[in-house]
């Protein structure tokens, strides 16, 4: 018995109660947080008593159980993470890799993940990567697995799923965004269970580009992204798979980087050929670009040109021409992916499955019947 009758604390077993004021306990601490030690000695117990308690072992009597949570409450001793750890096997924490970037998207999703999170009871810690490669994707996984976090969101494109499993292997994971055919939502290649949420990429093509051939217009030309983002390839996929079910002739594709200037730069080529009337942007950030490009070269949005962005962001309403545009909810897709993760970490038995999410048109200004005015 680690302390005896003798102690300063009495007990009342039927009151619930006990007596701070005798002596033997040293006041409040000032100016500094209390540690395991000081909780040690204002219950009079050794420290290791106090870390089986911290550590829900069973191997304490009640009463040396209620010394010791009196005396972290008085002296407001918080347990560590580690020791949370200890006790729970989680650290209440989950990590989430982002790709370096003030975009609108990343900015909604992770202040919906975060907020997830805490609905669940969990912190969100967030590592950025400015090089997707799948090796520096590995080591940042890495780093997030030495900070103990219980499971991961891996919100990057991704090259090497393979590479990928490895690094996550043993850690709950879940791939965000990116396409239906790049993650798909049962599970990695190597059956690992690590799943993904994601927009239905190719259906944002379609959707867009549906959209301007049922007003009229020949054919749709299409400013895509990078040709190494799984989203701008699934995007250019549902275009040209759209214009061939309607035998329809596929222009040229033109690529941008999704910025606004990459759109201005293109959409001054396509200003310049009379014979387009409808475009197809990656991007609300390219399509603004090249609704400016429209209107410097004397091309009227949507009298003489159509125009098609994706995302939603919140300028795309308030632009000089209100943008038609696909909308994926990044807001919508952070929440699914934490709370799937959290699925995944607290229900480990269960059975699991990744998350599909389908895009939705939102007409505004910036289309019309072709020779519409």
């Amino acid at each position: 018995m680690p302390w005896a009758s003798s102690s300063p604390c009495s007990v009342s077993t039927t009151a619930d109660t006990c007596d701070m004021s005798a002596s033997g306990f040293s006041p409040p601490l000032t100016g500094r947080a209390p540690t395991m030690a000081d909780v040690a000695k204002r219950a009079a117990v050794s420290p290791q008593t106090v870390s089986r308690v911290v550590r829900g072992q069973t191997n304490v009597s009640e009463v040396t159980r209620l010394k010791v949570e009196l005396a972290i409450d008085e002296l407001g001793y918080r347990r560590t993470g580690i020791a949370r750890a200890l006790v729970t096997g989680h650290t209440m924490t989950l990590g989430v890799l982002t790709q370096g970037s003030v975009a609108y998207s990343r900015a909604a999703y992770v202040d919906a993940m975060t907020s997830a999170a805490r609905r669940h009871g969990y912190y969100v810690a967030a590592a950025s990567v400015t090089s997707t490669a799948p090796e520096a994707v590995c080591q940042s996984i890495e780093h997030l697995r030495q900070q103990g976090v219980d499971g991961i969101v891996v919100a990057v494109p991704v090259y090497d799923v393979d590479a990928l499993a490895q690094a996550a292997r043993g850690l709950p994971a879940v791939v965000f965004g990116g396409s239906s055919s790049e993650a798909v939502p049962d599970g990695f290649s190597d059956g690992t269970g690590h799943h993904a949420v994601c927009i239905d990429q190719e259906r944002i093509g379609v959707l867009a580009t549906e959209h301007l051939l049922g007003l009229g217009h020949d054919t749709v030309w299409h400013v895509a992204g990078p040709s190494t983002w799984a989203d701008a390839s699934g995007r250019q996929a549902g275009w040209a798979a759209t214009l061939a079910k309607h035998g329809r002739p596929e222009p040229p594709v033109l690529i941008g980087d999704w910025s606004a200037e990459s759109g201005w730069r293109l959409g001054t080529l396509l200003a310049r050929m009379e014979e387009v009337t409808a475009i197809f942007a990656a991007s609300d950030d390219m399509a603004f670009g090249i609704l400016r490009a429209l209107v410097d070269r004397g091309r009227r949005v949507p009298e003489d040109v159509s125009v098609v962005g994706a995302d939603d962001v919140p300028l795309a309403a308030f632009a000089p021409v209100a943008l038609t545009t696909v909308r994926q909810s990044f807001q919508d897709l952070g929440t699914a992916a934490i709370d799937l993760l959290v699925d995944m970490v607290e229900r480990p038995d269960r059975e699991h499955h990744g998350v599909l999410m389908e895009p939705e048109l939102v007409l505004r200004s910036s289309t019309a019947p072709r020779h519409a005015g």
